[in-house]
């Protein structure tokens, strides 16, 4: 391509024009997007994509007739700006297989039917047309993002071609859906992701350079991300623990509980969550640390509800077997049932309130972890409710609150964690 296509450089105030010279990885995406019908690509910023993939859409709409390439972003502006590129890579080729019938700021069409035409991401753009080739650009900055893949769909079913290339804009949207079921072969999309090191010259001391002017580290990483994880880290949150490496160094094989103090951390949904439990003493070994002694967790049956008899009937068993001497709760869900249990003389609950409480007990056991002040037998269900978790900082330095970082993500025994760890090392047991 790169003896063809001449694409513009920006220098300083100037722009020139150079050949296009593929480096590995964009030669490695062009391979994939010539060969798979539909494909789905997450990158750092300023890697080319958007020229590469304008200039795949110049080369088949002039070497195939009657060729339809619809160009979707964000908004006219920046859709107009894709078939901008393409009339810049047409004009400089030197051998020019058919000429141009339409040249506007919206459409470029040539004499053989082929046409490029663009749009902003409205509800119902494009959905006249059928196309040969969509082209979705930032489609995690698109308002109407789900609605249009909707519309455009049918297009892509009936034999077209799409390329969805996009930077991340956090979790939970449109592009972040489409990319995880990708990612799990959910879906027929082909995953490409491109890394901030995937263009040459940069390296560990440019990406110090460059993340040094950036508002925040989660700024940095969203836009110039070295993995899929980064480039989803939500911009004003971070991942509770900032890799999974830290929990999983804590696993250690602790001795049977006996007669030692626990406390039990107890957080509640009824039906669209879940139910958490979670017991801690103090480490027998290092008695101002912590020890996970029991985690167990409910969820609703489809459609129905969580039967709180169940939960009840474990801390009456735990309560009985061990030295309980306390059970913490979120007073949301859970008020009647520990009062129930409480007069019935079967543990102290104590209502752990969720303003400062738990911002502080939030803060706590971020610091235990860090600090390796927390011991664990490597429950798998804890371990992912703890990788569902999100950190919010709070104004004071000292606070923080930690929260789910997609809707559908459960964190419960994140919570009920949090709430028992504080309580274990604030009583004197």
């Amino acid at each position: 391509m790169g003896s063809e296509v001449f694409i513009e450089q920006p220098q300083g105030t100037d722009v020139t024009l150079i050949p296009f010279h593929l480096w590995p990885a964009q030669q490695s995406a062009l391979d994939v997007i010539a060969q798979v019908r539909q494909v789905i690509i997450l990158k750092a910023r300023q890697l080319g994509l958007s020229w590469l993939v304008i200039s795949y859409a110049v080369w088949l709409c002039l070497y195939h007739r009657n060729q339809t390439v619809l160009v979707f972003s964000k908004d006219q502006d920046s859709a107009n700006e894709i078939v901008r590129r393409a009339g810049v890579v047409y004009k400089h080729l030197k051998n020019k297989p058919t000429g141009i019938a339409v040249d506007n700021i919206t459409q470029l069409a040539w004499e053989n039917g082929s046409r490029i035409k663009s749009f902003a991401a409205t509800e119902d753009a494009g959905s006249s047309f059928t196309a040969s080739l969509i082209i979705l650009d930032e489609f995690a900055k698109m308002r109407y993002a789900e609605t249009l893949y909707t519309s455009v769909k049918p297009t892509i079913n009936d034999g077209g071609r799409v390329v969805i290339i996009s930077t991340a804009k956090g979790e939970g949207n449109p592009f972040h859906k489409l990319w995880d079921g990708a990612v799990k072969g959910l879906n027929a999309l082909k995953p490409i992701f491109i890394p901030w090191s995937a263009r040459p010259g940069r390296d560990a001391a440019w990406y110090a350079r460059a993340e040094s002017d950036a508002i925040s580290s989660a700024h940095h990483k969203q836009e110039y991300p070295g993995n899929a994880d980064e480039a989803f880290t939500l911009v004003g949150e971070e991942r509770f623990l900032p890799s999974m490496i830290l929990w999983d160094a804590l696993k250690e094989s602790l001795p049977a509980l006996g007669r030692e103090p626990m406390v039990l951390g107890m957080d509640a949904g009824v039906s669209n969550d879940s139910f958490g439990l979670v017991g801690v003493s103090r480490h027998p070994g290092r008695p101002k640390d912590v020890a996970v002694r029991f985690v167990q967790v409910w969820t609703p049956p489809p459609g129905g509800q969580i039967d709180f008899a169940g939960p009840e009937s474990v801390v009456q068993d735990l309560a009985q077997r061990f030295n309980v001497v306390q059970l913490a709760y979120d007073p949301y869900q859970l008020v009647s049932l520990a009062q129930r249990l409480q007069g019935e003389g079967v543990v102290w609950c104590k209502a752990f309130q969720q303003g400062a409480p738990r911002l502080e007990a939030d803060k706590q056991l971020l610091d235990l972890i860090l600090q390796r002040r927390l011991a664990h037998d490597g429950n798998e269900l804890l371990r992912q409710h703890l990788a569902n978790a999100n950190r919010k900082p709070e104004p004071e330095g000292n606070k923080l609150r930690i929260v789910k970082r997609e809707a559908s993500l459960k964190i419960d025994l994140c919570i009920c964690l949090s709430m028992a760890s504080y309580e274990v090392l604030r009583l004197a047991v």
